[in-house]
């Protein structure tokens, strides 16, 4: 057995040691979490942080084993540290090093060991965090990187340990130092003059300004004209704060006084400033223990407590924004990713409650995580600042019974930076794209099948025929050698040719926009003749009609020696496709708009009120509140129409379905109407019963969104007509305006979704498109119909039908 060398520099590594005063501590939760977690990472039963001294080494935090140290002739640890490098042991049985350990012949018969140097930023290694196994192993890439992340976490706790045992040895030594000044006027200037931090000294009752240094009076914004003066004639903006109060108390009681974060108002070079200090006020006791002044100790701390405050204000709106969002978020802190926050959304995307992942680290809740890239991504953040967005990303989750999940999702990571500069969380958007993913690979692989299909039936055009005649797709296949095209009928009618037109692959081509051609299909096509296969889509410009998409896929087939000798595609027609997609992104851009402008103005009424408390005039303040609460309700009203087009597309609007009177529900919304901020007159027609059996509050809301659009976009119209009446085995209901009216091509689009008519009335007016979309679904749900009907510049009147119930109904 080889002993492990010692270090050139072994007495300087041994003080640097000593410095950190951690030999023989009590254990400490954050050192132990860190061998827990590099253990799970490796998969090892053992991990051990351990630093070696003269003779021996110490486990400062251990997992799988009880054992609390070793002798130094004997420690793996040593032999990391002496050379300051990783230490991978694969099988210590067979290594000249280690084969004679009694390590390892006898318990715990290591046999695979990993180790790590803890370095600190003097270059000095004062010991390793290891991983230990008794059966041959190997470390991947990521976990060696892992335990390395991990290294550089346990040396700065103990930089951080250090530093805290510094800074509590200055503030003894300030102590000390306001227990020894006594009333030796020279002494006690030369000392406050020298003292590192803000003193001053306040004599007897009057609390008479005897000496304060230049830090003191800095603070105070005085200059050494204050000195001889009473604290409260040198500093009257004093009057109505606690401190006079404070040392007065001081005074009587003899007990030193400590305040932290305390507010002040001083009267500096702008003028009156709020600033926060931490100080001491230290009786002064001559020889016969009397009171002959108080020693004044102060450090400034404004700038930090601002940054504090803003960076709580920062956190809860940034924790409004995650919980309202309507997409996946979530907050991850610090490099252990445990989970702040997370909104309903994330909730169901993780299949997982809020009390079961709040407050818990992120690998915990899904260990499944450690092979998949995603907590190199959020680490990577912690490192380099930067954030990072990935689309269509794989996962594997892991449902509450242990389930295995396969989903797809687009994630957005963003680091949110402390006041320090560093990186204390990060926020995930997390968008579940698996339906259209799966919708996507299940078209490619139909896509795919049929370019198969194609291929195997070159040599039986009766197949081909039989086989694509049987999709939506069209299909061509051009001989290279004598020019013949072969297609079906359905890839003719999406280039736009009859049965009787010339049909050649240059009248195809023709087709096709110019710009497309020359940007698209002359490059793809150029490619395909080496690679052999290509993909595209373009736009096709047939005489009399609207623009239309294709997408053409297909293969160039060559003969033995290269030759292309024909092509083989198929087109399909994706016009409606691609608008729908364009739709989706319009509507997203819409939706990010009209968000803004809420948020915005609700930010800048929460800042203004901050402001006029900040200067003590409360007046202004209710009303900017009751306009915040305005703003969060058009943000809620706004969010609740895409919450009811998500169910009616989702097939999960409910229905309660009840037997009420039509008549009497709209009389009820129109009680409702202030009349005292109401433009326009309402004349309500509606006689008789009309029982219908419907759901009341789904009802209610078409009829509000009627009465509220005549409202809305007939400002100049003093009249409003309501009609409620039966006709046969139906109820109708209308209201008709006498505003600018609405155009016939508008007419046939207003009931489609995210269509809005523009003219001079509705440009000023927020909306989406999706509430007639809405009314239209709901009546349809109930059997009814919905119409318009207007006289472009005399008004419009819409109306739908209920049928009446009947007596085999509940209700």
């Amino acid at each position: 057995m080889a002993p492990p060398p010692l270090p050139a520099n072994e007495a300087e590594r041994l003080a640097q040691l000593h410095s950190y005063q951690i030999l023989d501590t009590p254990a400490e939760k954050d050192f132990d979490d860190l061998v827990d977690l590099a253990a799970a990472i490796c998969g090892m039963p053992v991990s051990l942080i351990s630093f070696v001294a003269d003779n021996r080494q110490w486990f400062k935090a251990k997992t799988g084993t009880s054992e609390t140290g070793t002798g130094k002739d004997i420690s793996f640890c040593a032999h990391t540290v002496a050379s300051g490098q990783d230490l991978i042991v694969p099988d210590a049985r067979i290594d000249e090093r280690f084969l004679a350990n009694p390590l390892v012949t006898g318990d715990p018969h290591i046999v695979f060991y990993a180790g790590i140097p803890l370095t600190n930023a003097e270059g000095f290694t004062l010991g390793s965090i290891c991983v230990i196994d008794n059966k041959v192993r190997e470390l991947s890439t990521e976990q060696h990187n892992a335990l390395r992340i991990i290294a550089r976490q346990v040396m700065d706790k103990l930089e951080l340990r250090r530093k805290i045992m510094a800074l509590e040895t200055a503030n003894r030594q300030i102590e000390v130092l306001s227990h020894e000044v006594v009333l030796n006027e020279q002494k006690a200037s030369y000392m406050i003059k020298a003292a590192p931090v803000a003193i001053g000294l306040l004599s007897g009752k009057a609390l008479i300004i005897e000496s304060a240094n230049d830090q003191l009076l800095e603070f105070w914004g005085k200059s050494e004209e204050v000195i001889g003066k009473p604290l409260s004639k040198a500093l009257p903006e004093l009057e109505g704060q606690p401190f006079l109060d404070i040392l007065d108390e001081v005074f009587a009681t003899g007990e030193a006084h400590r305040g932290t974060e305390i507010p002040a108002t001083l009267h500096r070079t702008f003028g009156p400033e709020t600033c926060y200090f931490n100080f001491v006020y230290q009786p002064i006791k001559d020889g016969t223990g009397e009171i002959r002044g108080i020693m004044v100790v102060a450090n400034e701390v404004t700038e930090q407590v601002m940054m504090r405050k803003r960076s709580e204000m920062n956190e809860h709106r940034i924790s409004q924004l995650v919980m309202t969002a309507p997409v996946g978020m979530t907050i991850l802190r610090g490099r252990e990713l445990v989970v702040e926050i997370a909104n309903d959304p994330m909730l169901k995307i993780w299949t997982r409650s809020r009390e079961e992942i709040v407050g818990k680290r992120l690998m915990d809740i899904f260990p499944e995580l450690v092979d998949q890239p995603f907590p190199e991504l959020l680490l990577n953040i912690f490192d380099d600042g930067k954030g990072i967005a990935v689309n269509e990303i794989r996962a594997l989750i892991s449902d509450p019974h242990g389930k295995m999940n396969e989903i797809y999702i687009d994630i957005s990571y963003e680091p949110l930076v402390e006041p320090d500069g560093s990186v204390g969380a990060i926020m995930a958007t997390v968008i579940d794209i698996t339906s259209s993913v799966n919708s996507r690979k299940r078209l490619e692989e139909n896509e795919n099948q049929l370019l198969g299909i194609n291929q195997e039936l070159m040599l039986s055009e009766n197949r081909l025929r039989m086989a694509t005649d049987m999709t939506s797709l069209g299909t061509f296949d051009l001989d290279l050698l004598t020019g013949k095209l072969v297609c079906n009928p359905r890839c003719a009618e999406i280039f736009g040719f009859g049965e009787l037109d010339e049909q050649t692959f240059d009248h195809f081509n023709e087709r096709i926009d110019p710009e497309d051609f020359a940007s698209i299909v002359s490059p793809a096509m150029q490619a395909a003749y080496k690679s052999g296969d290509f993909k595209y889509d373009a736009r096709l410009r047939i005489p009399g009609e609207p623009i239309k998409w294709i997408r053409v896929i297909g293969k160039i087939l060559k003969e033995a020696d290269g030759k292309p000798v024909r092509i083989i595609s198929t087109a399909a027609d994706v016009t409606e496709q691609l608008a729908n997609d364009q739709r989706k992104h319009d509507f997203i851009a819409i939706v990010s708009h009209e968000l803004k402008t809420p948020i915005t103005s609700a930010k800048a009424y929460v800042q203004f009120s901050a402001r006029q408390l900040l200067k003590k005039k409360p007046e202004p303040v209710l009303d900017l509140l009751d306009k915040t609460l305005d703003q969060l309700k058009k943000m809620e009203d706004m969010i609740r129409g895409f919450l009811d087009v998500s169910r009616l597309e989702s097939g999960k609007l409910h229905l309660e379905m009840e037997k009420f009177n039509l008549a009497d529900l709209v009389r009820g919304i129109i009680l409702e109407q202030d009349p005292g901020t109401r433009r326009h007159a309402l004349n309500l027609d509606c006689k008789g019963t009309a029982i219908v059996y419907a759901d009341w509050k789904k009802i209610a809301q078409v009829v509000e969104n009627l009465l509220s659009n005549a409202v809305k976009y007939a400002p100049m119209s003093k009249v409003i007509d309501i009609g409620c009446r039966v006709e046969d085995t139906e109820v109708v209901f209308s209201v008709t305006d006498y505003g600018p009216g609405i155009k016939p091509e508008d007419q046939e689009k207003l009931f489609e979704r995210f269509y809005r008519v523009t003219n001079e009335v509705s440009k000023n007016i927020v909306g989406f498109g999706i509430g007639l979309y809405l009314c239209s679904e709901i009546i349809q749900r109930h059997h009814g119909k919905i119409s318009v009907y207007s006289d472009y510049g005399h008004g419009a009147t819409f109306s739908f039908s209920l049928p009446l119930a009947n007596e085999s109904q509940a209700g």
